[in-house]
């Protein structure tokens, strides 16, 4: 569940600037009169982010998130039970609101020997595993759940409708038109709808079933309900339908031999619905009525141009949206560097590498009962050569490895790769004194340390930090 939990935030975060940029790109459509089912192609771009998590890498890409946006650790990778979901959450909560330094101390599911695993969790991975596990899950399965009861109750409305001479259901039973069905699809009409309404409202159903607008539909609700906690996949779901909507109205429009707008203004103000609900059907007088009163007295038909030149911007952008950048770029330009001949030289050469060292400690003060870390972070930054690795030694206290819900005690003198320092500590323990040595060095590839920072303990009322000092290090034995 935590996988695809994180896939769904990657793909709502790729979806969620997709549809910025298409909501942008609307409005210069609708500026330049463009017809709208060029709109509908894009809200298609749209569903492809929300809905594939693999995409084509390529330079084209207007896209700058990549697939894994959010990273992995912002997952505990292991499960709360809801007593605990609700106390970690509040805890958070409250360590947030005081200042705290991140971090609360987080009981999980039960270890195989049947005792709680408990851990320390920065905040966001207590909401995240709280959000995967509880309020994602239940909020998808409501929206499911509505949409398919919504579509029950609405089949079971239209039950008795009777069949028409030109094949359409009628029923006393709705108030507005709408297509029902994926397969086969029925066009079902309010009961006393005259021409020439009629005639307009049935060729407006007729087109959506020609675009197979359920189907779309049907797949853009269920998009809705895996994104639901995501604000703009709700108003792409509504300015989608408004679209698919309107792009029928001037498909009507464009293919009437005389001019019908204001019939079929009529027709769409006649049956006007007001009703309260989730719209799952496409009805006829559903969308934005007001607002398509309007397009459709305005309609022109488009110039040959305009069309030619949305169209073609239009496919640029859905391209541009539906493949994700090149990772890489630059070290793959370095490689191609490095593959490259080697110019020929009259006489040798040799490069002086300069090692550079940085130590970044965090938190500035450290207290064993009152911290919510285990110890005081030591950041490494700087210039090394490839082959260096790091070595930590302390006078007193100790160096541990925290990974996730995991702390591992490294003793008061270690060695990692460059590459495994991110998550190192130092912690004090009962025979620290205030002015005790901890030291950081860079080992190159052939043992020597070109460089070294020493940082000496301060100790005020149970409080530790480290701070800079020129004094030798002379540690003790593990």
């Amino acid at each position: 569940m935590n996988s695809v939990c994180l896939t769904v935030l990657n793909m709502s975060l790729a979806g969620a600037f997709a549809i910025g940029v298409i909501m942008l790109a609307r409005l210069a459509l609708t500026r330049f009169r463009a017809p709208k089912a060029i709109s509908c192609l894009l809200w298609t771009v749209a569903l492809f982010n929300l809905l594939c998590p693999f995409k084509l890498e390529s330079a084209l890409s207007l896209n700058p998130l990549g697939e894994k946006a959010v990273s992995e650790d912002i997952d505990l990778g292991r499960n709360l039970t809801p007593a605990f979901a609700i106390s970690a959450s509040l805890e958070s909560i409250g360590d947030f609101l005081n200042g705290g330094h991140g971090t609360v101390i987080a009981a999980m599911d039960k270890n195989p020997d049947g005792s709680w695993h408990v851990t320390e969790a920065f905040h966001k991975q207590v909401w995240f595993t709280v959000f995967r596990l509880y309020i994602w899950p239940v909020g998808a399965a409501f929206m499911l759940l509505h949409g398919v009861f919504a579509y029950w109750r609405l089949k079971r409305r239209v039950r008795f409708a009777v069949r028409s001479s030109d094949g359409v259901y009628e029923t006393d039973r709705i108030n507005s038109p709408f297509v029902l069905g994926f397969i086969s699809p029925r066009i079902y009409l309010p009961s006393g709808i005259g021409q020439p309404h009629r005639e307009h409202v049935i060729n407006h159903e007729q087109t959506h079933i020609r675009r197979n607008d359920c189907i779309v539909a049907a797949v853009a609700y269920a998009t809705l309900a895996i994104h639901w906690f995501n604000p703009l996949v709700w108003a792409a779901y509504y300015l989608m339908l408004h679209d698919m909507e309107s792009s029928c109205d001037e498909a009507v429009l464009r293919d009437s031999n005389t001019d019908i707008r204001r019939d079929y203004s009529l027709a769409l103000l006649s049956v006007a619905s007001n009703q309260k609900r989730l719209p799952i059907p496409l009805a006829f007088g559903e969308a934005g009525v007001k607002q398509r009163v309007v397009d459709v007295l305005r309609f022109r038909k488009p110039e040959r141009a305009v069309v030619a030149v949305a169209a073609i911007a239009a496919i640029a952008l859905a391209i541009g949206l539906s493949v994700k950048p090149e990772n890489g770029n630059i070290s793959s330009a370095l490689e191609r560097a490095e593959q490259a001949s080697p110019q020929e030289t009259s006489a040798p050469y040799s490069i002086e590498f300069q090692t550079e060292l940085s130590v970044k400690t965090a938190p500035d003060r450290y207290s064993r009962l009152m911290s919510s870390v285990p110890g005081i972070h030591l950041g490494i930054e700087g210039q090394f050569e490839e082959a260096s690795n790091i070595r930590y030694e302390a006078e007193s206290g100790a160096f541990v490895l925290w990974e996730g819900a995991t702390v591992t005690s490294l003793g008061n003198s270690a060695e990692r790769p460059l590459s495994e320092t991110g998550s190192v500590y130092w912690t004090p323990d009962s025979a620290t004194k205030d002015g005790d040595a901890v030291a950081v060095s860079v080992v190159n590839g052939i043992g020597e340390i070109p460089v070294q920072e020493t940082m000496a303990v301060d100790i005020q009322d149970y409080w530790y930090s480290l701070m800079p000092t020129s004094k030798a290090l002379a540690p003790r034995g593990n």
